[in-house]
């Protein structure tokens, strides 16, 4: 049986008098990994990279749900070329950052300046797009930044957690911007990409999983990259307590017992996966009235508290601020009917469901196609 000393190897991550460094939580240090859900994306990125090769394909938009890769994607992208001896001048912000930056330049009466030095831009970042929607303003000068960088053959790469064609409350020529580039989406890891996943982050920790408990591990962890992860780190503090450096069968049946099974699913639960998918609060999912970017949400939502609890419609419709159970009622039945033709919104229910831990043969149900 191999065994270590945990306190040993973490002192390998501990920089002199720091505190100790995860490897695998750094996206610079940690290779990003070519799926087959990712494998368009990073084609567009290394494309980009290489762009004075082709005379168009300068905006690449990166769309997916969250926690599968897009930021770690493009940070790798922005380290390379800050560190190209071509010396090219690189902006990478998130659009929240954008419009809080954005509103203290004109606050301090500095926006001129602002604008020349994100202007001068070789290479324009800006992740997150869905945290603008409804703010015309930001809209509008990303859209001024987008076109006065393509004008000057430089490059832009914009991320969201939905395509081009789901924004909501979006300026007309900031969604064509996107539709006129290259647009690629990262899709939630299937099986196959979730086991080797998991043995990649395992490597990263010095930590062995046999391919059995990997098996395991990926058939019932239908999570992000970035939740597979996490399961890794909590896997290498379990052996660890053992003093051991590979995750046995009674490991990974811990795990799952403090991990997974504890967790009931229940409304507060349900609520979080769906505002967390959509960028939203929980307040506002349960609040948000018939304003556009929170109905939806809250009839997905209500559809799935009243599948997979067992609490009373009244109850439902109370937490989501409805005044009868007969708006629960309504709300699950207009998604349903949504779902038989919508590709998009099964695709949404089908990433919410894998947020909440589940998969087909736990709730009797195919797993939305498209």
């Amino acid at each position: 049986m191999v065994t270590r000393e945990p306190s040993a190897v973490r002192n390998l991550l501990r920089p002199p008098g720091g505190a100790a460094w995860d490897p695998a939580a750094d996206p610079l240090f940690t290779p990003f990994m070519g799926l087959t859900e990712n494998r368009l994306a990073v084609a567009a990125v290394d494309r980009l990279e290489r762009v004075e090769e082709y005379d168009e394909g300068r905006l690449v938009v990166v769309h997916g749900p969250p926690g599968v890769g897009k930021s770690h994607l493009v940070s790798q992208f922005v380290d390379r070329e800050r560190r190209n001896p071509a010396g090219r001048h690189v902006e990478a912000v998130t659009a929240s950052r954008l419009a809080a930056d954005l509103g203290e330049a004109i606050d301090s009466r500095t926006y001129e300046s602002f604008r020349a030095r994100l202007h001068a831009a070789d290479v324009l970042v800006c992740e997150d797009l869905q945290a603008i929607e409804g703010r015309r303003p930001v809209q509008s000068f990303l859209i001024g930044w987008i076109d006065e960088t393509l004008a000057y053959g430089g490059r832009v790469v914009l991320t969201s957690t939905k395509s081009p064609g789901e924004f909501d409350r979006f300026d007309a020529r900031l969604t064509s911007r996107c539709h006129g580039g290259l647009c690629v989406g990262i899709g939630l890891p299937g099986t196959t990409s979730r086991a080797a996943l998991l043995g990649h982050f395992a490597n990263l920790r010095g930590l062995s999983i046999p391919s059995d408990q990997t098996q395991r591990l990926a058939e019932r962890l239908c999570v992000s990259p970035r939740e597979l992860s996490g399961a890794v780190a909590r896997l290498d503090v379990l052996a660890a307590d053992l003093g051991l450096t590979v995750v046995n069968a009674a490991i990974v049946d811990r795990f799952f017992g403090e991990e997974v099974e504890r967790k009931p699913i229940d409304i507060a639960r349900i609520a979080r996966a769906t505002a967390n998918h959509f960028d939203l609060s929980v307040s506002h999912l349960r609040t948000g009235g018939r304003h556009a970017a929170t109905v939806v949400p809250r009839q997905i939502a209500m559809m799935l508290a009243r599948d997979l609890t067992d609490e009373p419609l009244e109850k439902i419709a109370v937490y989501f601020g409805r005044k009868n159970h007969g708006t629960v009622i309504h709300a699950a039945r207009r998604m349903r009917a949504r779902l038989e033709e919508d590709a998009a919104m099964r695709r949404h229910v089908a990433e919410i469901r894998r947020g909440l831990g589940l998969t087909p043969k736990h709730v009797g149900m195919e797993t939305a196609p498209g």
